[in-house]
């Protein structure tokens, strides 16, 4: 991850300084005994749906605005389906300052968390947050003081998870869970614009981004937004019968060794290190098919070519796991919805721009 990492320090390269947050690990946690969530009665108060302007930096990374705390500190947020939790800068480190919420509630267990960015850790807090005119009360959530080196690069200050209460720190139900029950439907949908910014929307849909119907692949996976690949191909069929989690929070794809080594070749990337890849700037390509519940959906080379100044990188990376992870880069060429309608049986769809 050596040169994509590099990657994300080109992106943000002129305002690096201005929004690195120092982050260091407290030996001492000073936070007060320990708030047990269950002795509380935890409630919502919410409106039918919402909506969030995304911003757009560079097709890299996309953030929303949510306030937490009363009255409410507007904090930059990485809307991430790949992560179940809600964290934050503590104030040592960042914005947020829980000391000038009359809300906050001290939890002070330990928080940490593995994430596509790498590891964030610091301890639990509890408090009300905002987002799209739906506030919550009495929101278990993470304040961090320990992070990778990649969240230095970062435009956002903290993560807000979309992914499944399985895979959520200490268990505690996420953000979208407490809203379910009082939202006008129970899914949330992606518009990220390319080089311009999207929106995402909590509730409902918004037709206007989107044309034609909409394509629905059930998950397949309890723990992640995790559908079944028919096939993917460029050129020749790479592989089938793949797996893919469909991921809001990192702009670039990650398949199993083999199958990127055959995709790379088939585009004409050379292997750099660590699994990452080479590609020449200007020279022609061809497409990359993903077929999903019997329809393709196609990136064009301007679509896996990332141009990081003097070279340019090929957007897929080798992994160790048999699951194909799509990021950003993906999403942005299809209007993506999360549906959990359903909740034994969630659901992704896909549908053409508008």
């Amino acid at each position: 991850m050596k040169a994509f990492a590099w990657v994300f320090a080109a992106v943000v390269a002129v305002d690096a300084l201005t929004f690195r947050m120092k982050m260091e690990k407290n030996e001492v946690d000073p936070r007060p005994a320990i708030w047990d969530p269950a002795s509380t009665n935890l409630v919502n108060s919410v409106h039918e749906s919402g909506g969030v302007v995304i911003h757009n930096v560079q097709n890299a990374q996309y953030y929303g605005i949510i306030e937490l705390g009363t009255p409410g500190q507007s904090l930059k947020v990485n809307f991430d389906t790949g992560t179940s939790d809600l964290w934050v800068p503590n104030r040592k480190f960042g914005p947020h300052n829980h000391d000038a919420s009359s809300s906050y509630k001290a939890n002070g267990s330990e928080f940490h968390t593995q994430t596509m960015g790498g590891r964030v850790a610091g301890f639990l807090s509890q408090d009300t947050f905002s987002v799209a005119g739906i506030t919550v009360h009495d929101q278990v959530f993470g304040e961090v003081n320990e992070v990778s080196r990649l969240y230095l690069y970062n435009y956002f200050d903290g993560v807000f998870g979309l992914g499944f209460d399985a895979n959520a720190a200490r268990h505690v139900k996420t953000p979208f869970h407490r809203m379910l029950s009082s939202l006008d439907k129970p899914l949330f949908a992606f518009y990220l614009g390319d080089n311009h910014d999207g929106e995402l929307t909590l509730g409902t849909l918004d037709p206007k981004h989107y044309t034609g119907d909409i394509l629905y692949v059930d998950v397949s996976s309890p723990k992640h937004w995790q559908i079944p690949v028919d096939s993917i191909k460029a050129g020749h069929e790479i592989t089938s019968s793949a797996q893919a989690i469909i991921n809001s929070g990192f702009p670039l794809h990650f398949g199993p060794h083999d199958d990127v080594e055959r995709l790379a070749k088939a585009v004409g990337a050379e292997p750099l290190y660590g699994g990452e890849y080479t590609i020449d700037c200007d020279s022609p390509g061809p497409n990359i098919i993903f077929t999903i519940g019997g329809k393709e959906f196609a990136l064009q080379r301007k679509d896996y070519v990332l141009n990081v100044g003097p070279f340019c990188m090929f957007s897929f990376v080798e992994s160790r796991d048999s699951t194909w992870i799509l990021g950003t880069t993906f999403m942005s060429k299809f209007y993506t919805v999360y549906d959990m309608t359903t909740v034994d049986n969630p659901r992704i769809g896909f549908a053409q721009l508008a």
